[in-house]
């Protein structure tokens, strides 16, 4: 299949290309903001941890003095235009109006001005100039050339490997190495070890490379938290709706429960009454102890859902550490 694939690929890449030379040669133009800009993006389509990363990022921000936005697209929200998410207490509006990973900044972020906008640059314009911003982050930007960034940050997944990547659509690149040149380094995230063939791949491309492991900061139903340790030999049912499943299931497994079932659901995923109906009828005949997912997935779950004491949630973070702060720091 992927063979087959292989022409639109390659017309795919023509298409990335030209873009990307209008904007190098300034026939498409770059619009600088007053204030510094970090992106966080990737460069292939699934999930690299975007998300816990910046939340991390912004919340070290804060402890440094700053008052960052995070600026972002809010995809698959039932709202269109601008949306201030929050101004830095909370999520000011509902999950369907922000969309489920803006709402999670919100709920996981203090004094972080969250804004959904599909344009970066007006999403910019209205930290700065009526939030009183002094940095921001613009998630998943990396692709988003119309706004100018001080720091590029690039996320990969420590379990892929860059050696069996092709461009959509017969891989996952959403452009060709050749765009790691406007990088300024790359993460390895889920990881404090990458692979030393992937650290050689990266750096002949120029990039300084560091590593963003993951941590499990809290497994919680709607009553109580529980330590690693109460799940260790437990039946789990995992399941989940994001651009890559399996770091998800990889992380439960680090639970080591004595049996894991896993099921996938398509990226932001909006649960119906029936699906979750039929989750909790498989745990029941799997004889599962737990039904454990992400914290973006509950914001897409019914509310009439959430009160179940065998369904719980599983927060995690990136890890930054002060190398690597200070590295994007010295950027700004």
């Amino acid at each position: 299949m992927k063979e087959l694939l292989a022409p639109f690929a390659g017309l795919y890449k023509g298409v990335t290309s030209l873009r990307n030379y209008l904007f190098d040669i300034n026939l498409k133009k770059t619009i600088e903001l007053d204030i510094p800009v970090i992106s966080v993006g990737n460069i292939t389509a699934g999930g690299t941890g975007k998300t816990p990363f910046t939340i991390t990022l912004a919340n070290l921000l804060v402890e440094k003095g700053f008052k960052p936005a995070i600026i972002t697209r809010g995809y698959k929200r039932k709202s269109k235009g601008q949306v201030i998410v929050s101004e830095g207490n909370g999520s000011k509006v509902s999950v369907e109006i922000s969309g489920d990973e803006p709402f999670l900044m919100a709920e996981k972020t203090k004094k972080v001005v969250i804004i959904a906008d599909t344009d970066r640059v007006e999403a910019g314009k209205t930290a700065l100039e009526k939030m009183g911003s002094d940095i921001i982050i613009a998630d998943d930007c990396f692709q988003h050339r119309r706004l100018f960034r001080d720091v590029n940050i690039i996320l990969w997944d420590s379990y892929t490997s860059p050696y069996d990547e092709s461009l959509l659509p017969k891989g996952r690149l959403r452009e060709s190495f050749d765009g790691l040149l406007r990088g300024d380094f790359l993460v390895f995230t889920r990881t404090e070890s990458p692979d030393d063939k992937d650290v050689e791949f990266f750096n002949q491309k120029g990039l300084e490379c560091y590593t963003s492991p993951t941590r499990i900061t809290e497994i919680k139903n709607i009553n109580e938290e529980f330590a690693q340790s109460d799940i260790e030999g437990k039946s789990i049912l995992a399941f989940c709706g994001l651009g890559n499943h399996q770091q998800f299931f990889d992380t439960v497994q680090q639970l080591n429960p004595n049996k894991l079932i896993t099921q996938k659901f398509p990226d932001h995923h909006k649960y119906s009454e029936q699906e979750v109906e039929t989750l909790f009828k498989k745990a029941e005949l799997d004889k599962v102890d737990f039904l454990i997912t992400t914290e973006k997935d509950k914001t897409n779950i019914p509310s009439k859902f959430l009160g179940n004491e065998k369904l719980m949630y599983l927060s995690i973070s990136l890890g930054i550490d002060e190398r690597l702060l200070n590295r994007i720091l010295r950027d700004i």
